[in-house]
């Protein structure tokens, strides 16, 4: 019998205070109302014809059913495991849930009085289904396991199997019921289906990782698809193009609202919301713990549901962030005054002054160096002044005097930073913040900022104050390559002037272009072998690739200041067109701010590249030698795989070693040249069975160094180190080792070495001398077979392909007239 548990939410949550009063007729005022679903929350989806009506599923095996209208919850009990995915039917009518315990349930939401007294429907199914979702006819239900299945709801039946190479993780139809969208496994391609043919009509690629969530627009105009990586790619279903990509840190769950015009994205600890017409990010949700795995949109669209791990619902009325849609990249203005403090009655001409002129100083910059009088904009009402907003702080003067910092907490109640750069002047008794600091600034998130300073005092009426820290929340970091100069980032009391390289910079930034798209195409950045042999230091090549186009690339040193760490511009290099190889000469210098030496930390560099939209991505280096090809800090065999295994790539690659543009021999045999100098430590020869290299690759690449013949120090020493890693990879003498796990449940590897080539075979013995199995491995060349990739493999079974019980058991090598037993156990 299946148990429904029915209870008023004011029994449930104490804490909800009162609860559905927030939601009419002002429920865009309040804040979000927070419902303990119990256990993390796997899926959360909204009745499409039902505004009051939410479901909730995940821990505890349960499916919850939030009644807004009548302020009750309802439990969906019978689930044996944690259940995946929930989803409503078209028509409202129906839930179906699908869960661990391989069965799906179909329950009757027209019954909801009675929804306790009535059986679910309940199928099985050959795997756990991840994701489940009604096809628009109410008629079929697809779910996502091993395969993507179609049933029939009205016999419970198996219609057809969509098979795929790998496990599916999700799954959605198309509004007209054409198609069916579905990641492929462990991949990084979307398939989509025709229902009516059961075949793939479009494959549609560009992830960089694991797709984890499908979704088509209500509107039928659009596909989505997200993945754990953080790209979102919008899709046009007329033609299956690329309508543009949408970049967060991860995204577990997605979802449109019903006129396709808005898409929500669940990442870690927030949801945010973009707009699908042109990319640009509306706002961020913040709230939850950890993952957000199930983001679902009211009917009408004005309310956002959301639940992850935390094991918390939010709803949340959207309306105030969709009004705000179109106010973005804009510098917002706020003065904040602790509670026991008087305003200053002219603080608005003052605010709007200081503004103003700042905007001048930039704009005035931009034309010195060429492009036109380009500057940011700031909120203004109807007569062109600055709009100010007020707020009231909860303490007192004194706790602002040490923690400027948590004036943001209280603002991030009223504003999201996430669209905007927040001017925060905060009033207090003193004349700088934390009593010692100007002003602080940076940017927040991939589209917002914050800036604060005093409201008083030389910090305030100092234009180049705020130009300093306004530069930051656009993204310049400092500039001590000429501490004679007043660069854009060192204060200064004479006429401000910025850098080439930040005005450039500047030139492709979203706040100084108005009409920038927000689509962002990844932007990928590679290394190649640094190369010492210059006067002038230590050259470093990238390859830069961005399809949106790439603007500029600026290399940063890390330089201690102000007891800790900086980032310093050495550098910058114009780029243009979707791909560029940049080469920067990087010293280890000393650069100055007020005349203090700042010292640089040599091994450490972070390249920034801005593309043509004004999207900027960075990456961190750490400096290694060239023959560290794979960066780690240790020059060994690892290093030497990644060679071979580039052999023949040509262009920019970390595994050109010698930076001749190709990746050959020569290469591998300098890398082997550095094994047992200070970096290396001879004793990794054969230490690591997974990526160790066969006796036979070792002979072919010595076949080709000794061909080539070159003299030099380096590479002679290269050939000596190969010849001893081949003395090291031949056996003395033939031997059976212990299989490993010991003892094992299902599977084990067999490893062995061999003195010379010889025909294979291991046979497998239970304790009364009957054969189980052979494992006949054929003709073997002299080495050593101790990795899973090399050893012989057993996966638990005897000839017929059935399980051996547990016990002990015998296994014998055979290497032609070489025979040898050893024990093993077998443990379930």
């Amino acid at each position: 019998m299946q148990r429904s548990f029915y209870v008023r939410f004011r029994y449930l949550f104490a804490t909800l205070i009162p609860l559905f009063s927030l939601l009419h007729p002002n429920f865009a005022q309040q804040q979000p109302i927070v419902l303990r679903h119990g256990g993390s929350i796997q899926s959360v989806a909204f009745s499409p014809v039902d505004n009051t009506l939410i479901a909730s599923a995940g821990g505890h095996n349960i499916v919850k059913l939030w009644n807004l209208h009548q302020n009750t919850v309802k439990e969906l009990t019978g689930h044996k495991a944690k259940v995946n995915s929930v989803a409503f039917s078209p028509d409202g009518n129906l839930l179906v849930s699908g869960s661990e315990d391989r069965t799906l349930k179909i329950w009757d939401i027209s019954q909801w009085e009675n929804i306790g007294i009535h059986e679910p429907i309940t199928i099985q199914t050959s795997s756990p289904p991840h994701t489940v979702t009604f096809h628009p006819d109410v008629q079929l239900i697809a779910a996502s396991g091993r395969h993507a299945t179609l049933l029939d709801t009205t016999n419970q039946a198996k219609i057809v199997t969509l098979e795929h190479n790998d496990w599916v993780w999700t799954l959605n139809f198309s509004t007209d019921g054409r198609y069916l969208a579905t990641d492929d496994g462990t991949g990084t391609t979307v398939k989509v289906w025709d229902i009516q043919q059961e075949q793939i009509i479009a494959t549609l690629e560009g992830h960089t990782s694991d797709i984890n969530f499908v979704k088509f627009s209500s509107d039928g105009w659009t596909l989505a698809s997200s993945s754990w990586g953080g790209e979102i790619k919008l899709w046009d279903v007329s033609s299956w193009e690329s309508l543009g990509t949408l970049q967060t840190n991860g995204t577990a769950a997605i979802d449109f609202s019903l006129d396709g015009k808005i898409l929500a994205s669940g990442e870690s600890e927030a949801v945010t919301l973009w707009s699908v017409v042109n990319g640009a990010q509306i706002a961020t949700l913040r709230g939850h713990t950890g993952w957000i795995r199930g983001v679902a949109f009211s009917p009408d669209g004005t309310t956002l549901a959301s639940g992850g791990e935390g094991g918390i619902l939010r709803l949340q009325n959207i309306e105030r962030h969709l009004e705000s849609e179109g106010q973005r990249n804009t510098v917002r203005l706020i003065y904040f005054l602790p509670s026991d403090r008087s305003p200053q009655p002219d603080i608005d001409e003052k605010f709007d002054k200081l503004i103003k002129e700042v905007q001048g100083i930039f704009a005035g910059q931009m034309e010195y160096y060429g492009f036109g009088r380009k500057t940011f904009q700031f909120e203004t009402d109807a007569t062109g002044r600055a709009v100010v907003h007020r707020m009231k702080g909860k303490f007192k003067d004194e706790y602002y005097h040490t923690q400027a910092g948590k004036v943001w907490e209280e603002i991030d109640a009223h504003f999201d930073r996430s669209t905007n750069i927040y001017l925060t002047a905060l009033d207090t008794s003193t004349e700088a913040l934390d009593g010692f600091a100007c002003g602080y600034g940076g940017p927040y998130g991939t589209s917002g900022g914050t800036v604060l300073i005093p409201a008083s005092g030389w910090c305030f009426e100092e234009a180049d104050v705020t130009v300093h820290e306004l530069g930051h929340a656009f993204g310049l970091q400092h500039d001590f390559r000429n501490n004679l100069q007043p660069w854009i980032d060192a204060y200064s009391t004479e006429p401000m002037t910025t850098s080439p390289c930040a005005a450039e910079w500047l030139d492709a930034h979203r706040y100084f272009n108005s009409h920038q798209t927000y689509f962002n195409e990844p932007t990928t950045i590679e290394i190649g072998a640094p190369d010492a042999d210059h006067t002038d230091g230590m050259h470093l090549r990238f390859k830069i690739t961005d399809l949106d186009g790439l603007h500029q690339a600026q290399l940063f040193a890390t330089v201690e200041y102000l007891n800790g760490h900086d980032l310093s511009i050495l550098n910058c290099k114009s780029l243009d067109g979707s791909s560029n190889i940049v080469e920067f000469a990087h010293t280890s210098s000393t650069l100055t701010a007020d005349s203090v030496p700042l010292q640089v930390i040599a091994n450490s560099i972070t390249l920034r590249v801005i593309d043509v939209h004004g999207n900027f991505t960075y990456k961190e280096f750490t400096i290694t030698s060239p023959e560290d090809v794979n960066m780690d800090g240790t020059i060994n065999i690892q290093d030497l795989v990644l060679v071979a295994s580039n052999f023949g790539q040509q262009g920019l690659n970390r595994s050109d070693v010698n930076g001749d543009d190709v990746v050959n021999i020569v290469d591998l045999v300098l890398v082997a040249g550095t094994f047992g100098k200070d970096t290396a430590a001879p004793s990794i020869w054969g230490h690591d069975l997974e990526i160790a290299p066969t006796r036979e690759q070792v002979q072919q690449w010595l076949r080709e160094a000794w061909d080539i013949n070159l003299t030099d120090a380096a590479f002679q020493r290269g050939v000596l180190m190969l010849e001893q890693l081949l003395a090291a990879l031949t056996p003395e003498e033939t031997t059976l080792l212990s299989n490993y796990p010991n003892p094992f449940n299902p599977e084990t590897w067999i490893p062995y070495r061999l003195a010379e080539a010889a025909d294979v075979s291991i046979s497998i013995y239970a304790t009364d001398g009957k054969l189980v199995r052979t494992l006949d491995l054929g003709h073997q060349a002299m080495g050593i077979y101790e990795s899973r990739s090399r050893a012989a493999y057993w996966d638990g079974r005897n000839e017929l392909g059935e399980s051996v019980a547990s016990g002990v058991y015998f296994y014998t090598l055979t290497a032609g007239a070489f025979a040898v037993t050893r024990k093993m156990l077998i443990r379930k």
